[in-house]
């Protein structure tokens, strides 16, 4: 499959902005439970913050960042692996792109 069909591709587009709230929230849930748990050792927490913040700046780049319909299976597939997906979401899409996530 090359390209998704239209109707996917605007299913896609419908729930885009949402998945890039829900990534970045687990990115900053994840700043935050490192920054409480810095206990005088500030350096070392800031240390582990920027490597957080560097890979979830690969991660949504990877899951968002110049996304086109003839891309849009690869990032489906990425938004699944990464758990952005409910099965209520996948029954969405059309057999033919749930079969090839399936098979991802």
């Amino acid at each position: 499959m090359r390209s998704i069909p239209e109707k996917d591709w605007k299913q896609l587009r419908a729930i885009q902005s949402e998945k890039v709230a829900l990534a970045c929230e687990r990115i900053l849930s994840a700043a935050e439970s490192i920054a409480k748990q810095r206990k005088n050792n500030e350096h070392e927490a800031f240390l582990k913050l920027w490597d957080e913040a560097n890979k979830g700046n690969e991660l949504i780049a990877e899951l968002f960042d110049d996304i086109r319909r003839s891309n849009a299976l690869f990032k489906l597939i990425a938004w699944k692996k990464n758990n952005l997906l409910s099965k209520a979401e996948l029954d969405l899409f059309s057999e033919e792109t749930q079969q090839a996530l399936r098979r991802a």
